[in-house]
């Protein structure tokens, strides 16, 4: 028997912010060189938002002791009836609900934890790859991690229009307007 997939959106869906955007914001505010220069770069459109993400994972994120804090000021930006609802309409055994994030996975996935749900984000994989869950990337890692062998897609989530090819794989889906809270903590 195929398990039900259930997706939810993390950014302006679960959460009330931008994760990354929020994360990059204190790091600059705390006097970061690395992600004042890439946030430079960014403004300035000499890089992509694929390529600001992946640097800011792999010379940010990656090796931040303080994650832990960042996680409870989002958990305080959480979208608890959404969380809720889907927890209602989805409490078999045969569903299966998961948060997939372009955010980078190693906060995501310990957001998820605390929420008891299953949780990914762009990451390197293991030939250090950059694997970025936005648009195409997205859909492929879905494919690939949750095959239609084994899964029926149920029911996605999302604020964004970029995600309407993702949820067009999809029995039901929602887009919705963005959810949004106060930036502060």
């Amino acid at each position: 028997m195929k398990i039900n997939l259930i997706v939810v959106d993390l950014d302006h869906t679960l959460i009330g912010v931008d994760s990354f955007n929020l994360y990059m914001k204190k790091k600059i505010k705390q006097g970061s060189i690395p992600a004042l220069f890439l946030k430079l770069l960014r403004v300035l459109r000499l890089i992509s938002l694929e390529t600001y993400k992946k640097l800011s994972t792999a010379w940010l994120v990656k090796k931040d002791p303080s994650l832990e804090i960042h996680i409870e000021r989002i958990k305080k930006k959480l979208n608890e009836a959404l969380l809720s609802k889907l927890k209602t309409d989805y409490p078999s055994d045969d569903d299966k609900i998961i948060i997939m994030s372009a955010s980078p996975h190693n906060y995501v996935k310990h957001l998820g934890e605390q929420l008891q749900l299953e949780a990914h984000g762009s990451h390197f994989n293991e030939d250090g790859a950059w694997v970025h869950l936005h648009r195409k990337g997205k859909i492929s890692f879905l494919k690939q991690v949750f095959p239609e062998t084994k899964f029926t897609y149920k029911y996605a989530i999302s604020d964004s229009p970029t995600d309407s090819g993702f949820l067009s794989l999809f029995e039901q889906s929602d887009l919705i307007e963005p959810y949004q809270c106060a930036d502060g903590d």
